[in-house]
C-alpha cells in the first residue's frame, strides 16, 4: 500500500514536471546504465523535486529476486557525501521493477550509485556521467 502511494506521487510529479516544461523543450536527464550478471539491472535515475529518483529494473536468470533488499544495498556517493535511501521498494519475481529514492540539497552533476551483493558481482559500480568507452 506504501509503495502504490509512493509510485503515485512519483508519476503526479513526473507529469507536473512534463506540464511545466514549453512544448518541444526536455528536462536534461541521466542516461540509463545496464550491469549485466546472473542479475541483470538496468538503473534509470532522474532528478525529481528535491530527490534523486533512480528505476531499479531487475531481471534474474534463475531463481527469485525477492533476497535483493534494495534499502540496504544500494548507496549514492554525490558530492563527496554517501546517502542511504529515503525510500526503495521492494523486488520480487524474476523479473520487477522497484524506485530508490534519495533526498538531496541539490542536483548532482556527478555521482555513482553503488550496489553491493547482487548474485555473482559482490560490488556494482555505476558512475554518472556515464564514462565514454573509445574503440
Amino acid at each position: 500500500m506504501r509503495t502504490d502511494r509512493f509510485v503515485a506521487s512519483l508519476v503526479t510529479l513526473s507529469a507536473v514536471t512534463l506540464a511545466a516544461l514549453p512544448a518541444g523543450a526536455q528536462e536534461p536527464g541521466y542516461a540509463s546504465q545496464v550491469s549485466p550478471g546472473q542479475v541483470s539491472l538496468t538503473l534509470e535515475p532522474e532528478w525529481q523535486d528535491t530527490a534523486l529518483v533512480v528505476v531499479v529494473r531487475a531481471e534474474a536468470q534463475s531463481g527469485d529476486l525477492k533476497n535483493i533488499d534494495l534499502r540496504s544495498q544500494i548507496m549514492l556517493m554525490a558530492d563527496r557525501q554517501t546517502y542511504q535511501p529515503s525510500s526503495a521498494g521492494r523486488l520480487t519475481g524474476r523479473r520487477a521493477i522497484a524506485w530508490v529514492a534519495f533526498r538531496l540539497p541539490k542536483k548532482p552533476e556527478i555521482f555513482a550509485l553503488s550496489i553491493r551483493d547482487v548474485p555473482d558481482v559482490s560490488t556494482r559500480i555505476l558512475r554518472w556521467p556515464a564514462p565514454v568507452l573509445t574503440p
